[in-house]
Order: structure tokens, then sequence, then C-alpha cells
């Protein structure tokens, strides 16, 4: 099960990694022909943001060993039993959780750098797409520190 955990991290640390490179270029490009028009905040957001989706792409390349470790911590290889589905639902809750944390963490970077390069616009305007990143986030975060307990209340010994 650990083998299964560790193949899906580094798949998404491939797939974070090519989003960082489709979206680097546009948002380089972008700068670089508007420098005059935008703000420091927003130059500095969007660098954050691409910086951060590519360290978590880093991140869950090389230590996918760790990471599965601490999502499986007891594997036996046997043949698959009601447990080995557990362990499976466990997996997929955490990579899904992972997942929503690496896309969503950049994303609110550069929503708050957006709404800190124009102070005279109303939070109001930033407040829907901030409360969905963080309400994204929390469930990410939810998904990948508590999955045990929600694979328990699904599948019930």
């Amino acid at each position: 099960m650990k083998g299964i955990a560790k193949i899906a991290l580094k798949l998404m640390a491939i797939y974070i990694f090519i989003d960082f490179v489709n979206e680097s270029y546009r948002q380089v490009f972008w700068m670089v022909n508007s420098t005059s028009e935008i703000g420091n905040y927003i130059i500095f957001g969007t660098i954050s943001a691409l910086l951060i989706k590519l360290i978590i792409s880093i991140v869950l390349w090389f230590k996918a060993d760790v990471i599965s470790n601490s999502i499986i911590t007891d594997d036996n290889n046997s043949a698959f039993k009601l447990d080995d589905y557990k362990k499976l639902q466990l997996v997929a809750f955490s990579v899904i959780g992972i997942i929503l944390l690496s896309i969503t963490i950049p994303n609110l970077f550069r929503h708050l750098f957006e709404y800190l390069s124009y102070p005279n616009r109303p939070l109001f305007n930033y407040l829907p797409e901030l409360i969905a990143e963080i309400l994204k986030m929390i469930i990410g975060g939810w998904l990948l520190y508590d999955s045990r307990n929600l694979t328990n209340r699904i599948q019930p010994n």
C-alpha cells in the first residue's frame, strides 16, 4: 500500500510541476510586458505563488517515501483484505487533500497580494475568492490530517 501511495505522490508531483511550467511562462511573459502597469504586490504575489507550486512539486517528488510512510504507518504486503481497502481510501483521501492544498495555497497568496496591490478597492470584491480558497484549504487539510477518522466513519469495522 505504501508503494501505491508513493506512486500517487510522484504522479501528483509531475502534475503540479507541469501546472507550474504551464502557468509560469504565461505569468512571466505577462509581467515582463506590463511592468509599468502592475504593482509590486502583484509581482510578488505571482512569483511567490509560482515558487510555492515549484517547491511543492519538488518536495512531493523527493519526499514521497517519507510522506507515504506517514500516510500508511503499518504495511504488510499480503493479499487485499477489507483493511487494505481502508488503507487505499486513506491514501486517496490524503492525496486529494495534498492536491487541494498544493493548488489552494498558491492561489490564496495570489489573491491576497492582488488585494494588497489595490488598497482602494473594497475587500468585498475579493471576499468570495478568499473565502472559497480558505474553505478549500480547510477541506484539504482535513482530508490530509484526519483521513483516518473519515475512513473509519465511512467503513466502520
